[in-house]
């Protein structure tokens, strides 16, 4: 049996709900030659039993603790295939998602991580509303991620040999662990490209990570922010640096907020962009 090309890794917990429409996005694609890593991430619902209804030799299921990002790198681990594709069980693919990804990377061995745009569809009105971020390749990525996290992780495609060979895994930075992976990725010398197409349906809906922990999440982003600004630091000019240590002593006097100076010195590195060409390349 020849290793597949591509290999999805899903994890997934008590998706009984969605997991069926999920799945099946993904075993009707259009590029066919991919194996499907679904991690049981301690379910205790119907999940598996909607999973054995797919009748798909693709299909392979890998029983874990509840623990999302041990399940990730699990699936990391598993994966054979040229490409990882990541997927979330409530979301959709488009039939095309994988081989437009594909063709991309197979164009361009320079790109190691690749995404798309998205259709954000609520789950009780299916009211829909088209994501559109950044698109192309990403210059500066490392700049681009101190002001967000700019992409869709569900719809994220990278290179299985750049990850081991940098040994890079999801670290535990709760409900932010994809962001912290673009970021140590963009340190180790990632080219990033975002396809301007909406390759992916994203569910929202109120048990998703993203409503019930916005909180957390939100603090975590703050932190991946600042470890970013800490890494840039010594490379920016001296004028920006010390703007970013007065914004400092006045933030911890409560005036102002972490994100005011995280945002402040974003933009400032965005003006002074033609001094700041050693920017563009932030490998170690």
């Amino acid at each position: 049996m020849s290793t597949p090309v591509i290999s999805i890794v899903m994890p997934f917990y008590n998706s009984e709900k969605h997991i069926k429409e999920s799945l099946k996005s993904i075993v009707e694609q259009s590029y066919k030659d991919i194996e499907i890593i679904l991690i049981n991430d301690g379910s205790s619902d119907n999940s598996i039993k909607i999973i054995e209804s797919f009748n798909d030799k693709r299909i392979k299921v890998i029983h874990n603790r509840h623990d999302f990002i041990s399940s990730l790198n699990l699936g990391l681990e598993t994966a054979v295939g040229k490409y990882i594709a990541r997927m979330d069980s409530d979301d959709i693919m488009h039939p095309d998602r994988l081989l437009v990804q594909h063709r991309i990377m197979e164009q361009d061995e320079n790109i190691d991580f690749c995404s798309t745009w998205c259709i954000f569809f609520d789950d009780m009105t299916c009211k829909a509303s088209p994501y559109r971020t950044l698109y192309g390749k990403i210059d500066s990525p490392l700049v681009k991620l101190l002001k967000n996290n700019i992409f869709v992780h569900s719809s994220m495609m990278f290179r299985r040999d750049f990850v081991n060979k940098k040994r890079l895994r999801y670290q535990n930075y709760k409900y932010a662990e994809d962001y912290k992976l673009w970021v140590e990725a963009a340190k180790l010398g990632a080219r990033f490209f975002i396809e301007p197409q909406f390759l992916l349906y994203y569910r929202t809906h109120t048990e998703q990570v993203s409503n019930k922990y916005c909180v957390e999440q939100e603090q975590c982003s703050l932190q991946i922010r600042e470890e970013i600004l800490h890494y840039l630091y010594p490379r920016m000019p001296p004028k920006l640096q010390q703007l970013n240590n007065s914004i400092k002593a006045i933030e911890k006097d409560g005036i102002v907020k972490i994100d005011y100076r995280l945002m402040t010195i974003y933009n400032m590195i965005k003006l002074y962009k033609h001094k700041l060409n050693y920017l563009k390349n932030e490998k170690t």
